[in-house]
């Protein structure tokens, strides 16, 4: 039956997460996980919410959950590696259910695609979780951070094309209130566990104009989720103290690296980024690149070229491979 393909399904993918990442559960602390935690006074008293939250206020929900494995484990590593497997675990999970649902979305639901959805999402989930790339989010203790922030973004915007679906299957004008509440709150919870979840009412954006726009964007249910847009700035501007001292911090261990620099820098890395998910090897910790101080520089510039020619690959894919366009769309955005 389906529920029992379900189940299998789920199982397996905790097994090979669960198998791959035995071996790292006594991992010692790295580098930022000394400022984050063993020298973190903040986060050694569970009960103390305040100084959880000033430590860094825009990743609460990270430094909270970091709190309450020093409340149960103090400095042993093992309980923070089996907390970041079971947030990778669980991820898996949420991504395997979301590509299920976006192949019931109005874009495939007539189309032979939809018929293969449960292996497609196994597949899928399976990839997700085994791949090296995924190595560093797990087993680098303070990683957790865009673990955590990854898994309330999938189940955020899971959760959304769970109550549009069942609004379209009830042929009603409204989404179904728990489905989209409980986005609402992933939503949030993302925002402070890692400030790059900023992205996630564009990314709903997205997902409305790739697979339900035959049937008309709702409007009045997404643009909830851009007041959310206000969150990290205004948290930002009411503990500024915290983050300017956050701020001094990157300027010293980081210096003579301009912004603009680092933006062109960024053209190469990117292209890292696409190399590794292909082919995963020569992967390390702490990667040294040399810093791009003009755009002229054949490497800088062809990175963006080729960066440029996806980006148009995927407007001209969109019609014809929805899937791989929104992919890659995904990447970009996300």
């Amino acid at each position: 039956s389906e529920h029992k393909k379900h189940i299998l399904a789920i199982a397996l993918l905790i097994i090979v997460g669960t198998a791959i990442y035995s071996n790292t559960f006594h991992s010692p602390f790295q580098f930022d996980d000394e400022r984050s935690i063993t020298n973190n006074s903040d986060i050694q008293n569970l009960s103390n919410l305040g100084a959880i939250f000033n430590f860094m206020p825009t990743r609460f929900i990270t430094n909270l959950s970091l709190a309450v494995n020093y409340h149960f484990n103090g400095l042993g590593v093992t309980g923070y590696h089996l907390f970041n497997l079971l947030v990778h675990l669980c991820t898996a999970i949420m991504v395997w259910w979301l590509v299920i649902l976006t192949l019931c979305t109005p874009a495939f639901k007539d189309k032979g695609i939809s018929n293969h959805s449960n292996i497609i999402a196994f597949f899928t989930a399976l990839i997700f979780v085994s791949h090296p790339v995924q190595t560093q989010a797990v087993t680098y203790i303070i990683q957790r951070a865009a673990s955590l922030a990854t898994l309330f973004y999938v189940s955020s915007l899971a959760l959304y094309v769970k109550s549009r679906l069942v609004q379209h299957e009830e042929a009603v004008s409204h989404v179904q209130p728990p489905y989209y509440a409980l986005s609402f709150i992933a939503l949030i919870l993302a925002i402070f566990s890692k400030e790059m979840t900023i992205t996630l009412p564009f990314m709903i954006l997205l997902y409305e104009v790739c697979f339900f726009r035959e049937e008309g964007i709702d409007w009045k249910h997404v643009a909830p989720f851009f007041i959310t847009l206000l969150i990290i700035p205004v948290t930002m501007a009411v503990t500024k103290s915290v983050n300017f001292a956050e701020m001094r911090l990157v300027r010293e261990t980081s210096p003579g690296i301009l912004p603009s620099d680092y933006l062109l820098t960024q053209f190469r890395v990117i292209v890292t980024y696409i190399r590794l998910l292909f082919i995963p090897v020569n992967q390390n910790l702490d990667y040294d690149y040399s810093l791009s101080k003009t755009l002229f520089d054949i490497p800088t510039l062809s990175s963006l070229i080729f960066l440029i020619v996806i980006l148009i690959a995927a407007v001209k894919l969109f019609r014809r491979y929805r899937l791989v366009s929104f992919g890659i769309f995904w990447f970009f955005l996300t």
